[in-house]
């Protein structure tokens, strides 16, 4: 999106194709930077290395999953005015609305870490008119 921002060169190992989206300010109309375009020929590649990394994911437990997400968290609050300033450029937001996005990334981030085991853990599911048998939800 921002010219030099952490994602950019990862973005360039997808977007072989040599188009670009230009990132367009709509406060003024001036370019702010550009994005490689992903064809389609390369979407089997972009696919298979998010299924890799969901692979990763997956095989963390609940603890490290929340140590990462509260990790994400504050890379978030330490860039706080940094990203503030990509939000209000690209989204003509006023400075106020764009911190409180922010802060909402925040608190869904702890939200998540806090619920994990809740959401996503093993849960014994009730069988109303079986009662003799057992049912239990695991992702």
């Amino acid at each position: 999106m921002v010219h030099g921002s952490p994602g950019a060169a990862r973005a360039h190992e997808w977007g072989s194709s040599g188009k670009v989206i230009e990132c367009v300010s709509p406060i003024d109309g001036r370019v702010l930077g550009v994005v490689p375009e992903t064809s389609p020929s390369e979407l089997p590649e972009v696919i298979a290395r998010a299924q890799v990394a969901q692979r990763a994911w997956g095989a963390l437990s609940f603890r490290e999953r929340k140590q990462r997400l509260y990790a994400l968290r504050a890379a978030v609050a330490r860039r706080a005015n940094e990203l503030t300033d990509a939000i209000c450029a690209t989204t003509g937001k006023v400075r106020q609305e764009g911190i409180g996005e922010v802060f909402n990334v925040c608190d869904i981030l702890s939200h998540y870490a806090r619920n994990a085991r809740r959401f996503i853990g093993d849960r014994r599911v009730p069988l109303r008119y079986l009662k003799h048998k057992q049912c239990t939800r695991s992702y």
